[in-house]
This record gives C-alpha cells, sequence and structure tokens, in this order.
C-alpha cells in the first residue's frame, strides 16, 4: 500500500462533513505516532463511512494501543469526528 494523496479532502459520517486532516492533526500530536494517515471505510450496517485510522508508530517499543487513540480523538473532538472504524498499525507507510 503506498499513501499517495486524498481523492477527496472530506466524508460523510450521518450527513456530516468530516474532515480526516483534522483527526489526523490530533492523532498525531499523541507520543509514540510517527505518521498517521485518516480515511473513510464505508460499513453497511450503519450505512455510513467511518473514520479509521492507520498509524506507525515511532518505535516497536511505544506502547500504544487502539484504545489510547480512539480515547484521545473522543477527548478532543466530537462524536461525530470519532475513530468508529478502528485503527490499524503498520510497521510502516510508504508515502
Amino acid at each position: 500500500m503506498y499513501i499517495v494523496d486524498r481523492i477527496r479532502e472530506s466524508f460523510k459520517y450521518k450527513n456530516y462533513t468530516v474532515f480526516p486532516s483534522e483527526i489526523e492533526n490530533v492523532i498525531q500530536s499523541i507520543d509514540g505516532v510517527e505518521l498517521v494517515c485518516v480515511f473513510p471505510v464505508f460499513n453497511e450496517n450503519f450505512g455510513t463511512d467511518l473514520a479509521t485510522a492507520a498509524v506507525k508508530k515511532s518505535s516497536n517499543d511505544v506502547k500504544l494501543t487502539e484504545s489510547d487513540i480512539i480515547e484521545a480523538v473522543a477527548e478532543k473532538l466530537p462524536e461525530i469526528k470519532h475513530i468508529h472504524g478502528g485503527v490499524y498499525f503498520m510497521d510502516s507507510m510508504p508515502l
């Protein structure tokens, strides 16, 4: 997987516009995060796109969990901008 650029700068979650860059800024501020990319994943059960994060830790020694990231975003952003699609940790994130 290579991340080149966004196709769109925003996506819809329950008829609200979400800008992935806002969520990325919060996640990037967490200690131990080297790179992050937030993207929408359509969920048929909810009938909407869910914010999902791909995260590369700054080192393998960093004790960072999916819950840590989800909670940090939940503390700083409204519910419509929460990570509802989950967090995936990547060994590398070629750009």
